[in-house]
């Protein structure tokens, strides 16, 4: 599945310890590494977009907003605590779908090791 990853500096490798150091939103969002399959909206977040491919059959766990991940996130005592019972039920990430500040699908992936490629994208 080829998704986007927009940031400020170059990079060749995801670093989880750098997970959210570019988000100024909610806590929730600094769990994983976050791509989309809109560049355009990746760009939103630095003008260097990064092309990734992740595997088709990986298993992410579907919200229908923002809202309602960051409710079910909130019903853990930390947001650590939300991953690892996700990772423990063999979920390696979430999706959500677009809304008025994301126009696109939005991908939270917890290990960065099930990232196949990534390479600089021309928009």
């Amino acid at each position: 599945m080829k998704l986007y990853h927009g940031s400020k500096t170059p990079f060749t490798k995801f670093d989880v310890n750098l997970a959210g150091t570019n988000t100024i939103l909610a806590d929730g969002l600094k769990l994983g590494l976050w791509l989309t399959d809109n560049p355009s909206y990746a760009q939103q977040y630095g003008p260097i977009v990064m092309e990734v491919e992740v595997p088709e059959d990986i298993n992410l766990k579907r919200y229908d907003s923002w809202d309602r991940l960051e409710q079910e996130i909130n019903e853990y005592d930390s947001p650590e605590d939300f991953v690892t019972t996700l990772l423990n039920n063999n979920f390696q990430g979430v999706i959500f779908y677009q809304t008025s500040w994301s126009p696109g699908q939005d991908i939270g992936i917890f290990d960065p090791s099930i990232i196949e490629s990534l390479e600089f994208s021309k928009i």
